[in-house]
This record gives structure tokens, C-alpha cells and sequence, in this order.
């Protein structure tokens, strides 16, 4: 009986140093955004803390890139009477349209 306890005992301080090891590691953060790496864990959470490990390298955009955080609908309507000039039309338009969406993702308005 006297070894199965000490056993037991070995077996939960081991368990114990295990915890201790994984409270004791630091991980990096992205609160304000920034480049990750594939692999590497990352605390992030808006309400409280995650680990977030990458498949992959990427990038975190902080919340003052997102604009207003609501999700923005951006729709188009074109009139045309002529519809073989309607790709030329989309064409032409392309660098103003992309413009636009790219002011409303940032923004979260449409501009007028």
C-alpha cells in the first residue's frame, strides 16, 4: 500500500510540474494588429483571452483598420441601354469602383 501512495504522489507532482510549465510560458500578442507566422500560438480575444495558432503566415488587422465593425452592403445599379458597351462601362469604372469599396470597408459609409 505504502508504494501505491508513493506512486500516486509521483504521478501528481508530476502533473502539477506540467501545469506549471504551461502557466509559466509567455505568449506573443497582437492586440494592436501585426504580422503572424504560421505555427507560432498568439493570445488574441476581444472577450478575454484565445490561443490562436496559424495554419499559415498571415496578418491581424487592430480594430481602428475595421472600420465601423458593422458589416457594410455595397450595391451597384447601372443603367444601360447599351448592353455591349456594359463590360467597357465596368472596365473604365474599375479604379473608382474599387475605390469605393475600399473607402467603405475603411469607413464603414458609402461615398456619395
Amino acid at each position: 500500500m505504502a508504494l501505491g501512495t508513493v506512486a500516486a504522489a509521483t504521478t501528481i507532482a508530476a502533473g502539477m510540474n506540467r501545469v506549471n510549465a504551461i502557466r509559466s510560458q509567455t505568449y506573443q500578442g497582437r492586440e494592436h494588429g501585426g504580422v503572424v507566422t504560421g505555427g507560432t500560438p498568439y493570445v488574441v480575444g476581444e472577450h478575454g483571452a484565445e490561443m490562436f495558432v496559424p495554419s499559415q503566415s498571415g496578418n491581424i488587422l487592430p480594430n481602428n483598420r475595421l472600420g465601423s465593425g458593422q458589416p457594410v452592403n455595397i450595391n451597384f445599379q447601372i443603367d444601360s441601354t447599351d448592353a455591349e458597351g456594359f463590360d467597357e462601362l465596368l472596365m473604365t469604372r474599375k479604379n473608382m469602383i474599387i475605390g469605393m469599396v475600399r473607402q467603405a470597408m475603411q469607413t464603414g459609409r458609402i461615398p456619395v
